[in-house]
């Protein structure tokens, strides 16, 4: 009997793997939301595009939204929310503001410095070897100072 549910299930999970198509999709554009605005933008405030929830869908890795009745998607490069919704700022595509001038040489970074040049890093790096340094000296004395204390014991 459960051999038969077994072999329909099978059957019918093989129908969907063969017949599934790679999606194509698009990183969402400024011109897309303008062209499309009717079909997935709720409101526009502020600097911020307030998304339909039901146009969002979530894969393991990306975020997207539906265009238009077609079936177009598009991949969200970033998602927020609020207690109006889930939005994207309008000026989601420039990495200008999000970026980071570093300190040490000028350049700008996104979340950490990879300038092997700069001299704030290498001023770190230093730093972090000489910590290490110090705590290896104090655990080596440490577990001398272990050693001697379970020998007097003895």
């Amino acid at each position: 009997m459960h051999t038969k549910y077994f072999l329909h299930l099978l059957l019918v999970l093989t129908s969907f793997s063969c017949c599934a198509a790679p999606v194509s999709y698009d990183e969402l554009s400024l011109e897309q939301i303008f062209a499309n605005q009717d079909s997935f933008v709720k409101k526009v405030n502020d600097n911020k595009v307030y998304l339909q929830e039901e146009r969002i869908y979530w894969d393991e890795d990306n975020i997207f939204l539906l265009l238009n009745e077609k079936g177009d998607l598009a991949a969200l490069p970033s998602l927020e929310s609020d207690c109006n919704g889930f939005f994207i700022s309008l000026n989601f595509n420039r990495l200008d503001p999000y970026l980071n001038t570093c300190s040490g040489c000028g350049r700008k970074y996104l979340v950490v410095c990879q300038n092997p040049e700069c001299t704030l890093k290498q001023r770190r790096q230093q730093e972090r070897q000489e910590e290490t340094k110090r705590w290896r000296e104090e655990r080596e004395k440490d577990q001398r100072r272990w050693r001697e204390e379970r020998k007097q014991k003895k």
